[in-house]
């Protein structure tokens, strides 16, 4: 053992420009998997959030009656699917529309009457928030008699929902098309590595030596070349994230609510090491020592 440990070292020194060469690509792609899984982790969070600001917008015709909105209301509060019913009358829709529009009180000068109708908010249930159910409660509603139409910002979910998807998919692909270059690396440089010293391999092996005591170094080294280019990779996206945190968040406070998952860190080490082993197994399994 403590000759393969010295025989990986020295190489590791000897082949010092290779070495680095290797490692910095092998961050280089680690870093790139990091930073594509910290979004659609972020992403996924934010979608996660959606259900409990989710809500339907339910426009009750002008022509109701108070007992008409009173049984909408509560039609609607006996429905298992709603969490929460919220009634809003013309002036309250008057007053929330001012606030939300600059200058509302300009715009709605010299008009006889409130032009805006009475609505009533509703939330769903958090398992009841996908696109199908959403669609299917809406169109119960519309039948109810008093309700002029419902509104729900159906193409907002279906956007988020490609969002979600798409992100997933991207990251995915990315692990994968990364995951083969990092090996393709070791896969190259033990293969180099292995070439050079062949004159030495062959002395062993003539003395000796076996496969596996001869292959063991490389393998190693393969390793170490892997786990050192996921510490700097995740070096990096650490850098990235405080630089986020700490000063562009300052400029931009959306980015305050970006969450680092540190359990990624220890993960991307184990990773650089498994593909450097992977590309060196591979590499040194189809040479001949």
């Amino acid at each position: 053992m403590s000759y393969i440990f010295k025989s990986a070292i020295q190489s590791l020194y000897r082949e010092k420009w290779i070495n680095l060469l290797s490692m910095f690509a092998i961050a280089s792609s680690l870093f790139i998997i990091l930073i594509t899984f910290l979004l659609v982790y972020n992403f996924h969070i934010a979608t996660n959030r959606l259900p409990e600001l989710f809500s339907i917008v339910i426009y009750l015709e002008d022509a109701a009656s108070k007992e008409e909105t009173e049984k909408i209301i509560t039609q609607l509060k006996q429905r298992n699917d709603i969490s929460s019913v919220s009634y809003f009358s013309k002036a309250d829709a008057l007053t929330e529309f001012k606030k939300t529009v600059k200058g509302a009180g300009a715009i709605l000068e010299g008009l006889d009457e409130n032009p805006l109708s009475s609505y009533v908010e509703i939330k769903l249930k958090k398992d009841y928030v996908t696109l199908p159910n959403i669609k299917t409660i809406s169109e119960d509603i519309r039948k109810i008699h008093g309700v002029e139409d419902v509104y729900f910002g159906e193409k907002i979910a279906e956007t988020i929902n490609f969002l979600r998807k798409s992100f997933q998919g991207i990251g995915i692909f990315l692990f994968f098309i990364i995951s083969v270059v990092v090996i393709f690396i070791s896969y190259s440089t033990v293969k180099i590595l292995f070439y050079r010293k062949k004159e030495e391999l062959e002395i062993m092996r003539l003395l000796g030596a076996t496969s596996g005591f001869i292959r063991a170094p490389f393998v190693l080294e393969g390793g170490v070349l892997g786990l050192i280019g996921g510490i700097i990779g995740a070096t990096g996206v650490v850098a990235i994230y405080l630089l986020i945190k700490i000063k562009i968040s300052t400029f931009v406070p959306i980015f305050e609510s970006i969450i680092m998952p540190w359990i990624i860190l220890p993960i991307s080490l184990l990773t650089g090491l498994l593909l450097g082993i992977i590309g060196s197994l591979i590499a040194i399994g189809r040479l001949r020592a």
